[in-house]
């Protein structure tokens, strides 16, 4: 289907069809081998599950609800009082132990932990922070969610009718126009993160982190097309938005959740490769200046908090001057 498209010329729907059959190459042996499942919430009352997931469920908890359960199992259809008691008294002690464990955990190391974790492994830095974190969820219907995003992003959308195509300059740039390559798609796929989520189409990184050689040179020629043709599969401009509680105001009220809005894996893939030759293009020609830092690799603005205290504490303590800030505002208007 790549090749007809490449030949006759591509057409949206040609497009949209092709990213279907791409997907259906991660998707059909996954599913095959039980590793692509649809999503199923997790139960509240699946006490066993949770708990077991827990960070800092060690060895010993584990022994600990073996022995709680197998009691539990043995004395649960008991219609004596004393073996009633006595199961009541093992599950106290067992949640007293677990609820003993887990302080353990939170309170060991636990500020060394998070500062390593939140770089290396975002999932369990999360986790550790929501160990004591109540769980329960909100009674608010969906669509009280669904207004409330519709009209967040029209009001945040500009008028695009007033902008006009003919204005973009255009320039035979070889090097961020050429072809995508396979080398540049394996750097950035063997680079992808794992226990991400997926979008609409249901791939996730670790399909296109090892998939096959073959596959990848399906993506080299999607990307290229899409790259000259401009045009965009449908399923990549689709996202779906997750709502999360930011932990203050009632929960049923929508302006107290955030949207995380989750896109295609095979999407953020072609636009890291379009990120990649544009800040390429733009350090190898010096076009970015050093106090440049957002979005940029290897910087950060805690380079420029570090420069601006150097700077007051020289005038504060040798220079022995006043020092004075000025804020500039810049707004649209004033570039153009």
């Amino acid at each position: 289907m790549l090749e007809k498209l490449e030949t006759d010329g591509p057409n949206q729907h040609g497009l949209d069809e092709a990213v279907k059959e791409l997907c259906k190459l991660y998707l059909n042996p996954a599913i095959k081998i039980g590793i692509s499942k649809s999503f199923v919430p997790k139960s509240n009352h699946n006490y066993r599950s949770r708990k077991i997931n827990k960070p800092g469920f060690d060895r010993e908890c584990r022994e600990r609800r073996k022995r709680y359960f197998r009691i539990r199992k043995k004395l649960k259809n008991s219609q004596s009082h004393r073996d009633s008691l006595i199961l009541k008294t093992e599950a106290k002690m067992y949640k007293k132990f677990i609820k003993h464990k887990m302080n353990l955990f939170c309170k060991k190391n636990i500020h060394h932990k998070l500062r390593l974790l939140k770089s290396k492994n975002p999932k369990e830095y999360w986790n550790i922070l929501n160990i004591s974190k109540n769980n329960n969820t909100h009674s608010m219907h969906i669509n009280n969610f669904y207004d409330h995003f519709k009209e967040l992003n029209e009001n945040n959308v500009e008028n695009l009718n007033d902008f006009d195509m003919n204005s973009i300059m255009t320039t035979n740039n070889d090097v961020i126009n050429s072809d995508f390559t396979l080398d540049e798609i394996n750097n950035l796929a063997n680079k992808l993160k794992c226990n991400k989520a997926n979008g609409i189409d249901n791939v996730i990184n670790e399909f296109i982190r090892f998939s096959p050689i073959e596959v990848r040179f399906a993506l080299v020629s999607l990307f290229n097309i899409i790259l000259n043709s401009g045009i965009v599969p449908e399923d990549w401009c689709i996202s779906l938005i997750r709502p999360l509680y930011k932990n203050k105001g009632s929960k049923e009220d929508a302006n107290n959740y955030r949207g995380i809005s989750l896109i295609s894996c095979i999407g953020k893939l072609f636009t890291a490769l379009i990120n990649k030759r544009l800040a390429d293009y733009v350090n190898n020609n010096k076009i970015l200046g050093q106090e440049q830092a957002g979005f940029r690799s290897n910087y950060s603005t805690a380079d420029h908090i570090f420069v601006l205290n150097s700077i007051i504490g020289i005038y504060l303590n040798k220079i022995n001057k006043k020092y004075y800030f000025v804020h500039l505002l810049i707004t649209r208007k004033h570039l153009i």
